[in-house]
C-alpha cells in the first residue's frame, strides 16, 4: 500500500523515474505568476512524504538513493541548458531532490 503512496508522492514531486514532466511543462510559454504556482505544486507530492513520515522510515534507503539521483540529474541537466525557464525548473528539481535526503536522513 504504501509503495503506491510512495510512487504517487514521487510522481508528484518529480523524482527521479519521472523527472522529464517539469523542465517540459515549465518551458512552455507561461507568465512568471504560472512558473511561481507551478513550483510550489510540485512539493504537494514532498508534502504528503512529511504528513505520513512515520511510513517514511520504512523505505528510507530508497527515498535517500531517489532523492540523491534525482538531486544529480537534475544539476548535471542545469548545467548543460540554455533556456532560462527550464534552468529554474531543473532548480526547483534539484531542491525537491535534497528535501528528499533530508526526509531519508531525519530517522537516522
Amino acid at each position: 500500500m504504501f509503495s503506491v503512496f510512495m510512487i504517487l508522492s514521487f510522481t508528484k514531486s518529480a523524482q527521479v523515474p519521472f523527472t522529464s514532466w517539469l523542465p517540459a511543462a515549465m518551458a512552455a510559454p507561461t507568465p512568471v505568476r504560472a512558473l511561481v504556482h507551478s513550483s510550489t505544486l510540485v512539493t504537494a507530492g514532498i508534502w504528503l512524504l512529511v504528513r505520513f513520515g512515520q511510513f517514511c522510515l520504512l523505505i528510507s534507503r530508497i527515498m535517500l538513493f531517489l532523492g540523491f539521483c534525482t538531486l544529480i540529474l537534475a544539476r548535471i541537466a542545469a548545467l548543460l541548458e540554455i533556456d532560462g525557464k527550464k534552468v529554474v525548473a531543473l532548480s526547483t528539481l534539484r531542491q525537491l531532490g535534497l528535501i528528499i535526503i533530508a526526509l531519508a536522513t531525519r530517522g537516522s
